[in-house]
């Protein structure tokens, strides 16, 4: 049995994505991460999260790291 958490707030979505929490605040705003809105904050389906992560780190030798092409939109 697994004790990660489904969904996580900003400053996990950061670490795993290697940005800040605050660069995952907006993109979330811009819609480039799918997140839910809820009185706790905004919070990341973890998987989503990690497959998002894994797509950056195959791009980053092809990209800057914050290039909007290296962010997916397959969502």
């Amino acid at each position: 049995m697994s004790t990660e958490l489904e969904w996580i707030g900003k400053s996990e979505a950061g670490r795993i994505l290697g940005v800040s929490s605050q660069r995952v605040y907006q993109l979330a705003v811009q819609g480039r991460i799918p997140s839910v809105r809820t009185s706790m904050g905004q919070i990341f389906k973890r998987e989503l999260i990690t497959k998002i992560a894994a797509y950056r780190e195959a791009r980053s030798s092809d990209l800057a790291g914050n290039s909007p092409r290296n962010w997916p939109d397959w969502w």
